[in-house]
């Protein structure tokens, strides 16, 4: 896979951490579940992205806020999807990798992701916390993140972005998927690039054809 990359189109991979190497979702459900009296299942997200919806509450800075109310330690107790340190193990060998999460309003959304890096063999990871991932965006930069208007975005701001499946739109998902995706995904990126690298190459002549 790294021959993939040798003619250099991706220098940084930003991986996303929510629904990527955090079970957010399903350690979600089970206490917002709990708080509220629902009985609602990773099946149900797919039909309401939005999760104050799904909970019928006002905005998505009231459903955090609950959601920290019924578990204060909500963010540092997110168990990790069980492939999280393999995968990250085999995307530092293609390029440099930085966490790149989306924090929510509330303050204990930062600090407790913070945390929650810090519990697993990766916490030497460096982490980005921003809203806006597309300001990244470069034609050397990849994004892996699970939400479609996050790759579309990158891609739009002129980055490489790869969708993968998650535990909330993908049932009994396992590693070897999310490794597939990634790989096609790279396979895509490299045969763009190589593509492009021969449109603009100026011609050469040899004697015969002056």
């Amino acid at each position: 896979m790294k021959s993939l990359l040798k003619y250099g189109s991706i220098k940084l991979i930003l991986l996303d951490m929510d629904g990527v190497i955090a079970d957010f979702h399903t350690h979600m459900l089970k206490h917002m579940n709990s708080y509220t009296g629902k009985n609602f299942t990773l099946e149900d997200l797919k039909n309401y992205p939005c999760l104050a919806k799904l909970y019928e509450f006002d905005d998505n800075d009231h459903f955090f806020n609950e959601l920290l109310v019924c578990h204060p330690n909500f963010w540092h107790d997110m168990p990790a999807y069980p492939w999280a340190t393999n995968l990250i193990d085999w995307l530092q060998q293609l390029a440099p990798l930085r966490i790149c999460t989306c924090p929510q309003s509330h303050p204990d959304s930062w600090s407790g992701k913070r945390h929650w890096l810090k519990k697993y063999p990766f916490q030497w990871t460096e982490t980005i916390m921003m809203k806006e991932k597309d300001m990244l965006a470069r034609p050397d930069v990849l994004l892996i993140d699970d939400h479609s208007d996050n790759v579309d975005k990158f891609k739009a701001a002129g980055g490489q972005a790869i969708k993968v499946s998650s535990y909330w739109n993908t049932p009994n998902l396992s590693y070897s998927t999310v490794l597939g995706e990634i790989r096609d995904g790279l396979i895509k990126i490299h045969n763009k690039t190589k593509s492009n690298n021969q449109l603009t190459k100026h011609p050469t002549y040899e004697d015969g054809d002056k």
